[in-house]
């Protein structure tokens, strides 16, 4: 003979009516039905242990309806939180993007600003050869060309 242990699988209302097999657990969004104590003799309702029973058991189902109630607003937030946090990573990810393309954008500047400074320096070079050859040609021609001579005075 092996034990074996009674599964107890929650199973939606309409389910649990149409199976037998499984037995009916109420789910924890689900209050479980009221006592009903009309079975009961009159004398055994009315003795103190069952009066004491009964406001206990009245208690804990008051206590259920408002921890039923406070989780529902606790899942509510969780979910509201959970959104936020998401669109919050979403921000995050974007800015990220963001971040990566302004990066992308600035190492490219930077590299079109050295080439335009080597291009400079490449133009200030030149620039400087052509005065210099344009000083040595002056100076040639300065020095070979006789200057002219003063102009007569006719008066």
């Amino acid at each position: 003979m092996s034990f074996e242990p009674e599964v107890l699988i929650p199973v939606p209302r309409k389910e649990r009516e149409r199976s037998r097999d499984v037995i009916p657990i109420p789910l924890p969004n689900e209050l479980p039905a009221a006592l009903n104590l009309q079975h009961l003799p009159s004398q055994v309702l009315h003795s103190s242990t069952v009066e004491t029973l009964i406001g206990q058991n009245e208690d804990l189902m008051a206590r259920l309806k408002v921890n039923l109630r406070r989780n529902s607003l606790l899942e509510q937030k969780l979910l509201q939180v959970e959104a936020d946090l998401e669109a919050q990573k979403n921000k995050l990810e974007a800015s990220e993007f963001e971040t990566q393309i302004a990066t992308e954008k600035e190492a490219q500047h930077k590299n079109k600003l050295l080439d335009i400074e080597t291009e400079l320096m490449s133009k200030t070079e030149a620039l400087a050869q052509q005065e210099m050859l344009y000083a040595s040609l002056y100076n040639r021609f300065t020095h070979s060309v006789a200057w002219p001579r003063p102009m007569p005075e006719f008066f």
